[in-house]
């Protein structure tokens, strides 16, 4: 076959008689007849990919916990409410903000240590006030740790709030540990951890009336997925164990330490005696001399 020339036409074609051979001219695809003659092949459209289905869309519904300046108890309760909506696979976004907040402060460091242990991460949380919150109208519930807290929210008639998505944690107030100790900071967390799981568990069964479609197997998922207070208590177990372990350790290796001291010095003793026995005073070198 003869190059195309300068408009692209072609000089000449050699057609070889076959039936398989599969030619190209200007985009035209052919075959050659038993008799020489060009016999026109229909390209094979290719087969559209199926279009991938999208998930269906389920609804986040919105909850916030809010405490004073929303870094210590608040931030503590969205730390262990993520987590235990992870485990339970609800449809819920947490969220949290403070009634008396400055925006951009970091979690209290005891807080963050807290929920350290527990693998959960808290350090990039920063605090949020009530006025930069943008609220949604939509499934809201709002969780305060304090009555005046609450009575504080509501005085501001934001339109998608009320007095029935605005709720206590629990009838007795969560203590604000700022300024305290670990351990008033460890007594605050542990006052939480159950009333926050109770709290989510009961909103979801409400919300699971009205949407069931949306949570897939719900009641066999909460029957066998652990509880955020069960997978803490084993934690805290786990450390107890490996703190004993850890002292056990500790005695022996003092003990075993004690015991080769012991040893050393009676060894030395002896030594020493044998040393005292074969030493030679001036007067016994002076009979020998003699």
């Amino acid at each position: 076959m003869k190059n195309l020339n300068a408009k692209g036409s072609l000089d000449a074609v050699k057609l070889k008689k076959t039936t398989t051979t599969v030619r190209q001219i200007i985009g035209k695809a052919y075959t050659i007849g038993e008799n020489g003659e060009k016999i026109q092949v229909k390209k094979r459209r290719k087969k559209k990919k199926a279009k991938k289905k999208k998930p269906a869309y389920i609804q986040k519904y919105l909850i916030y916990f809010v405490c004073t300046s929303n870094t210590c108890r608040s931030p503590m309760c969205v730390g262990l409410a993520r987590d235990h909506v992870k485990q339970n696979n609800y449809p819920f976004e947490i969220r949290s903000f403070g009634v008396w907040a400055c925006d951009g402060d970091t979690a209290s460091l005891n807080s963050v240590k807290i929920l350290r242990k527990l693998g959960l991460d808290i350090s990039e949380h920063r605090s949020t006030s009530i006025n930069s919150v943008d609220f949604e109208d939509k499934f809201l519930k709002i969780i305060c740790m304090e009555q005046w807290q609450k009575d504080d929210i509501l005085q501001y008639r934001i339109p998608a709030i009320n007095e029935n998505n605005v709720i206590l944690l629990t009838e007795d107030e969560v203590p604000d540990p700022i300024g305290g100790n670990m351990a008033e900071y460890v007594g605050v967390f542990d006052f939480l951890r159950p009333h926050i799981a109770k709290h989510l568990d009961s909103l979801a069964r409400t919300l699971n009336i009205a949407a069931v479609d949306t949570i897939e197997n719900f009641e066999e998922d909460l029957a066998q997925n652990e509880t955020t207070s069960d997978v803490l208590q084993h934690a805290e177990e786990r450390e107890m164990e490996i703190q004993k372990e850890i002292l056990q350790i500790r005695d022996e290796m003092y003990n075993e330490s004690k015991k080769n001291f012991s040893k050393a010095n009676d060894r030395f003793r002896e030594l020493q005696i044998v040393n005292d026995a074969a030493t030679i005073t001036d007067e016994e070198s002076d009979e020998i001399s003699l």
